[in-house]
């Protein structure tokens, strides 16, 4: 099942397929971590979407999806990774600065 993703403002979006083989999924199930194979940030039943669009905070995303049914939960698709950043990023330090005598 590959996972593909774009990310433009705020706003994230994922889509994936089916993988192949097994029964039919009843669900997909969205993991988001801060960090790789964390699912600390959310663990969300999506339905039987293949795509999802949503607004995020600023910060760093590690993301996979995975098909489940009844019979459990199969296993996890690629990890995507994305960034998203605020639209004003707090100012550089200053340079060249000297005292006087």
């Amino acid at each position: 099942m590959g996972l593909s993703h774009g990310v433009s403002g705020g706003v994230v979006s994922l889509a994936w397929s089916p993988g192949a083989g097994g029964c039919a999924p009843t669900h997909f199930v969205l993991s988001a971590g801060s960090g790789p194979g964390l699912a600390n940030i959310a663990n969300v039943n999506v339905g039987l979407a293949t795509s999802l669009s949503t607004p995020a905070p600023s910060g760093t995303y590690f993301v996979r999806v995975a098909a489940a049914n009844a019979w459990g939960t199969g296993g996890a698709s690629n990890e995507v990774t994305f960034t998203i950043g605020p639209s004003c990023t707090v100012p550089g330090a200053p340079e060249g600065f000297a005292g006087r005598r």
